[in-house]
């Protein structure tokens, strides 16, 4: 396996892996409805997915269409788990394998972009 399909492989790795660990914590803050331990475990999860959020669009340099289009797929699996008994959930279902889709392309674009850079500067 050359450099590039390994880079390329944990460049796709890293949207799943986000989706893994936000899309349960955005779904478990809208899920969970109640005081005392619920509301502390509500509070936990929706401080992670903004943190999470926040980290994937400030974090590094020419990432910030990647994490805005993940925050946006977290938020419509939050819409998907609110419409599940209708036939909403259809549409919501369509709008995130999109957003996810455009999330997945964003990232192979930044790679694309990394490498380019690093090819462009030249030895002083």
């Amino acid at each position: 396996m050359t450099k590039d399909a390994m880079t390329d492989t944990r460049r796709i790795g890293d949207s799943f892996a986000v989706a893994i660990l936000q899309w349960p914590a955005v779904v478990g803050a809208i899920a969970f409805d109640g005081p005392g331990w619920e509301l502390a475990l509500r509070i936990v999860l929706a401080t992670w997915a903004v943190l999470l959020s926040l980290g994937m669009i400030l974090g590094r340099r020419n990432s910030g269409r990647w994490g805005l289009a993940m925050t946006l797929c977290a938020g419509l699996a939050a819409g998907l788990w609110l419409a599940v008994p209708s036939g909403w959930s259809a549409v919501w279902f369509v709008a995130l394998i999109i957003t996810f889709h455009a999330a997945l392309r964003a990232r192979m674009d930044e790679t694309d972009d990394e490498t380019a850079e690093q090819g462009s500067e030249e030895p002083a």
